[in-house]
């Protein structure tokens, strides 16, 4: 079992070399299972960023190149999947998943997962995320009071979600995957083409209201077994 999962994680890494044009884009926003993901494809060979790239947020370095569609392939180039596209300050809120349109046109042969859950669960959660300081942040950037921000998000996903149906209406290498309803398997079908995932990796990660220090060691076990800094 452990040669063939040695295996099946060597084909997986080695599709960013061989087929450099076959990349995976989760286009939900954050606290949709994004670190789960992150996990359950990095622990498989796969070439995944999520969050951070090293120190840099990746919304804002995608922001920056978003005018110079050239510029932002190149950036992209160096990973296979894409998850949390999201930035937040006082000053500044950053959605990188609303970019999906051009990821598509530099990449038209990517995967792309519309991560979702339910709209009332989401909400909660990015308002409890980092302790509040997420809806903090994000109060303070579109300058309204905390208790707006769930009516606000709640219209930003159902805006979100009906231009990403539309957009994708149809299309065979796309899917829209409830993390709180739908099984991984369904994620795995569609990706199986490209690669060879096994859904022992799937679990719950980095999950609001959860003991930090829980969350810490799971992310340490993780970065040891994957020899990766932290991009949760």
């Amino acid at each position: 079992m452990r040669l063939l999962n040695l295996f099946d994680r060597r084909a997986n890494a080695g599709i960013h070399r061989r087929r450099p044009g076959v990349k995976i884009f989760f286009i939900g926003f954050n606290k949709t299972a994004t670190a789960a993901i992150d996990y359950f494809l990095s622990m498989q060979g796969v070439e995944s960023v999520h969050w951070l790239a090293g120190d840099d947020n990746l919304a804002v370095e995608i922001e920056k190149r978003v005018e110079q569609p050239d510029a932002l392939k190149r950036y992209l180039d160096r990973w296979t999947a894409y998850s949390d596209l999201t930035f937040s300050s006082e000053a500044l809120m950053l959605e990188g998943n609303r970019h999906f349109r051009l990821f598509h046109q530099l990449y038209p042969d990517a995967y792309f997962i519309l991560n979702d859950r339910d709209v009332e669960g989401w909400t909660a959660s990015r308002m409890k995320h980092r302790d509040g300081l997420f809806a903090r942040r994000a109060a303070a950037s579109l300058d309204c009071e905390i208790e707006d921000l769930p009516r606000r998000w709640k219209e930003m996903h159902r805006l979100h979600v009906a231009a990403v149906l539309a957009y994708f209406e149809g299309n065979p290498r796309f899917l829209h995957f409830r993390v709180d309803q739908d099984d991984v398997a369904r994620l795995i079908d569609l990706l199986a083409p490209d690669f060879r995932l096994r859904r022992r990796y799937w679990e719950r990660r980095n999950v609001t209201g959860a003991p930090r220090r829980k969350q810490a060691l799971a992310g340490l076990r993780a970065r040891l077994r994957t020899g990766r800094r932290s991009f949760a």
